[in-house]
């Protein structure tokens, strides 16, 4: 079954910082009348290059030189001259509000960061509305098992749907995510799930922040690093709970990290029809999914 591609019906501008390099941006969501995919355009760079939302183009090239031995703290993109970092947000707000296609044009390396949630991309996207186009994607079907896992018992499992795919349904996909950081860890145990069934994505999973533990904060404070920022903006977690701050859900960890689950598998560029279970991931086990998925199925 292929699906009309979905594309804003007109173009929304957002502006901010980046989240790591606080470099101020202006962040234009246009239409994609080519029905291509999406694309990054970085407006401030000779020619404009473009960059796909594709897992082919991912690199390691660190947001911060602070990250440059760690696993990945984002979701980077480069194409030849061109690097954009933090994608994972706004790709995740085209997911789950239903687009297939667009072009972003930035005037600065990194996305805007807002309060650390996708909202202020769904709160964008609702404003530009949605235009079918012409033309068709065929979605990505899971046909049988596939497990990505490490030592450190980090696992992602894709799985076949239950739901069987004719040409009158939609593919559908459900996105889960399990997180433990241990026994003693000041975040306990939790999970959140969320399918592309369902229309809710701006009010149960776009609203969920990035955060990290207080200790971590501080670390990254001494590299010089969210300089502009205080807990009060971004979900600082220490022993106590949230710093100066409150949760917006009981699981909101567990919820952001769904968020970037759906970002990060957004760079098959095709609907998914299955499920998706990952257990402790981060960006780097995202990342090969994404990969994996297209090995496999494509």
């Amino acid at each position: 079954m292929n699906l009309p591609r979905v594309t804003p019906f007109k173009s929304v501008t957002i502006q901010g910082k980046g989240l790591f390099t606080a470099t101020p941006v202006t962040c234009t969501i246009d239409p994609n009348p080519l029905g291509d995919g999406i694309y990054f355009l970085r407006s401030d760079l000779p020619n404009a290059p473009r960059v796909q939302a594709h897992s082919n183009q991912i690199c390691d090239t660190p947001v911060h030189p602070a990250f440059a031995n760690l696993p990945p703290r984002s979701t980077n993109l480069k194409e030849q001259s061109s690097t954009i970092y933090t994608v994972e947000h706004i790709l995740s707000a085209l997911v789950g509000m239903g687009y297939t296609d667009a072009i972003i044009k930035l005037n600065a390396p990194e996305l805007p960061i807002d309060d650390g949630s996708s909202a202020i991309f769904t709160n964008a996207l609702k404003q530009a509305s949605t235009t079918a186009l012409p033309s068709f994607i065929e979605p990505l079907i899971i046909t049988k098992p596939l497990t990505i896992e490490t030592d450190q018992q980090c696992t992602i499992q894709a799985l076949p749907s239950q739901i069987p795919l004719t040409p009158s349904t939609a593919p559908t996909c459900n996105y889960e995510y399990l997180l433990d950081f241990g026994p003693d860890a000041p975040i306990a145990p939790q999970s959140a799930s969320w399918s592309t069934i369902n229309r809710n994505y701006a009010s149960t999973v776009a609203r969920a922040r990035t955060f990290c533990l207080d200790h971590e904060a501080q670390a990254m404070a001494q590299l010089g690093l969210f300089k502009d920022l205080s807990p009060q903006d971004m979900l600082v977690i220490s022993a106590t709970g949230p710093v100066q701050n409150s949760y917006r859900f009981d699981n909101e960890p567990a919820r952001h990290k769904l968020l970037d689950l759906i970002g990060d598998l957004a760079l098959i560029a095709r609907p998914i029809h299955g499920n998706i279970i990952a257990t402790r991931s981060g960006h780097a086990m995202n990342h090969a999914m994404a990969r994996a998925l297209l090995e496999n199925f494509a």
